[in-house]
């Protein structure tokens, strides 16, 4: 088996980006098992974090599931702590960007630390990127494209709040 690493400083270059309050999603057509592994080398995910995944077959399912987070979220007060993760594959998130769903998704997303997004097409993550832009006042996102070491391609996407600003740290931007 390939030896799966992060480049040199990932794990640090996030913490730093996490502690000047930009919050980094992450959407990749990896499996949501690898993406996940990636989360924790990376320190994108910690043993600490309540970790959300977000599976429904139909945009009702997955409103639900999204009512039960908001749930977990609020009693857990974890919006404060900052310290949720929302995981989703592409399948769901399917429904999750559907039109009655995405509000209430969005909203979730937000609230978390951390969000991964796995198995999703390249025409899904421009739907979650422009989704952000469209939909969160003020935003500021940044669509970088990766090839990490270890052999699959990521695309990390972060959201910032108004008055953030972000050097671009990769030639596609």
């Amino acid at each position: 088996a390939i030896d799966d690493k992060l480049q040199t400083d990932v794990p640090e270059s996030i913490e730093a980006l996490r502690k000047a309050n930009i919050k980094i999603w992450v959407l990749t057509g990896d499996k949501q098992e690898t993406a996940i592994t990636i989360g924790f080398a990376s320190r994108q995910l910690t043993s600490s974090m309540h970790i959300m995944i977000l599976e429904g077959h139909t945009p009702e399912d997955v409103h639900h599931k999204l009512s039960e987070f908001v749930g977990k979220i609020g009693q857990a007060n974890l919006i404060k702590k900052d310290n949720a993760a929302l995981i989703v594959d592409g399948k769901t998130l399917e429904h999750a960007l559907d039109p009655s769903v995405q509000e209430s998704f969005l909203n979730v997303a937000l609230a978390c630390r951390s969000v991964i997004c796995c198995r999703v097409s390249p025409s899904q993550k421009a739907a979650v990127v422009e989704m952000v832009k469209v939909k969160v006042k003020d935003s500021i996102t940044l669509a970088i494209l990766l090839l990490p070491s270890f052999g699959s391609w990521s695309d990390y996407f972060w959201y910032m709040g108004p008055g953030t600003t972000i050097v671009c740290l990769n030639s596609f931007c």
